[in-house]
């Protein structure tokens, strides 16, 4: 695991585009800045922005590196025709699994502590509080973690790296971008036909408790939540849906995320753990 992570660090190549990528987001950062309203009365606003600018486009990174990164740090060992040699080792399949996962995880964690000082600035700005830095770096975590897990599930049954790392980015872009995509597209156009579809479907907890926690596995989605209870004065740990989501208080969807991803993330790897040996087996015609 320790000479994985560090064949991650291998070289100046990493070096330069993290400090690339940084000096690309600090400039756009700067750019914002300079093109907003510097009156104190706004200066909350223009934090407010930055903050969303910088942890939204650090979780749009992480969300297309984290299942490429994991599915190739297993699925390289099938390339390279090592795989059986990880198998006869004296090392269960899931110690092998998670041992993948924590080098490139490890790896997206320092790419993400790196953006640790712009969000800073952000906060120096005005407008986001210390408890505003806590969430975004949560949800940075988990998206790492979840995502990468994803990759991993979709390693250890794919035969190449390559098909492994499109299958778990289409099931990661499905979750993350996709399903929130369906759910705003199906409330529009109920709530436009005026019909008492929509009321029911929007305030039957039948209906809406299983959306929910859908939608919160998506951290644009509960990052999206936390800026508009950030706008509105909301608490930490709830949230108020708006009339036309159908009212009522909720469980902060971050925190909702955050316990039901603690809950999968096990029984992804432990699947995965399973349906490796029989994928090598089968791999190898055995």
């Amino acid at each position: 695991m320790v000479k994985e992570f560090r064949s991650y660090l291998r070289g100046g190549r990493p070096f330069t585009l993290l400090t690339v990528y940084l000096g690309l987001l600090g400039g756009l950062l700067l750019l914002v800045y300079w093109g907003e309203s510097n009156s104190f009365s706004q200066r909350a606003q223009t934090g407010v922005l930055l903050f969303t600018l910088v942890v939204g486009l650090s979780l749009l990174q992480l969300t297309f590196l984290s299942p490429l990164l994991a599915a190739s740090s297993l699925g390289n060992e099938r390339d390279r025709r090592t795989i059986d040699l990880l198998m006869i080792a004296p090392v269960s399949p899931l110690r092998l699994i998670v041992s993948k996962l924590i080098a490139p995880c490890l790896f997206l964690m320092v790419v993400a502590l790196a953006t640790l000082p712009l969000i800073g600035f952000t906060f120096l700005i005005g407008g986001i509080e210390l408890r505003d830095l806590l969430v975004a770096m949560v949800i940075l975590l988990i998206t790492i973690i979840g995502f990468g897990a994803i990759g991993i599930w979709s390693s250890s049954k794919a035969h190449t790296s390559r098909s492994a790392g499109l299958v778990g980015q289409g099931l990661v872009l499905l979750l993350a971008i996709g399903l929130p995509v369906i759910a705003l597209i199906l409330v529009a156009v109920l709530q436009s036909q005026g019909s008492g579809l929509a009321d029911f479907l929007l305030t039957s907890p039948i209906v809406r408790w299983p959306a929910l926690v859908v939608l919160s596995l998506s951290p644009f989605v509960a990052l999206g939540s936390w800026l508009v209870a950030l706008e509105s004065g909301g608490s930490f740990w709830t949230h108020t849906l708006p009339p036309e989501l159908g009212g009522g208080t909720i469980p902060a969807l971050w925190l909702m995320g955050l316990i039901i991803w603690i809950c999968i993330i096990p029984l992804i790897l432990w699947h995965a753990s399973r349906r490796l040996p029989r994928s090598v087996a089968e791999q190898g015609g055995g």
